[in-house]
């Protein structure tokens, strides 16, 4: 209807990391993931729910760059996003609109270089956004 309509289809996410120094080392996250939704529209508000579960996820952890005596790991990544977008529609063009996003992702299963073990613990990301938006 026009009130209310679903959505899905698939989404791509990458994350490139890197700190100052020398203990620091190149990560680089890759994650495949299928947004599920629905949008709710009230005259000229609308809200958006998604939610984002990941089907592949893999971090790359460049751990040579570091120690050289370390091999660069991979580790297979799991978790789920969300995102909530409120807007307003001004007229036919202009739109205002406020989202927060989330990303929580588990802990990866250690893997091992020159006798140690190494995981990704597990994190979350929050954003908060404000958009104006012109159609045309």
């Amino acid at each position: 209807s026009k009130s209310f309509y679903v959505f899905g289809g698939a989404g791509y996410r990458f994350l490139y990391d890197r700190g100052d120094g020398s203990g620091f080392y190149t990560r680089t996250g890759n994650w495949v993931f299928l947004p599920l939704g629905g949008v709710f529209k009230y005259g000229k508000m609308s809200l958006d729910l998604e939610y984002d579960l990941i089907v592949y996820g893999r971090f790359r952890s460049n751990l040579s760059e570091a120690v050289s005596e370390y091999s660069d790991l991979v580790h297979t990544q799991k978790g789920y996003g969300l995102l909530l977008t409120a807007g307003y529609q001004f007229n036919t063009s202009w739109g205002l609109y406020a989202a927060y996003e989330l990303w929580d992702l588990d802990e990866t299963e250690p893997e091992t270089t020159a006798n140690a073990s190494f995981v990704e613990p597990k994190n979350n990301s929050q954003s908060f956004e404000l958009k104006i938006g012109y159609s045309f």
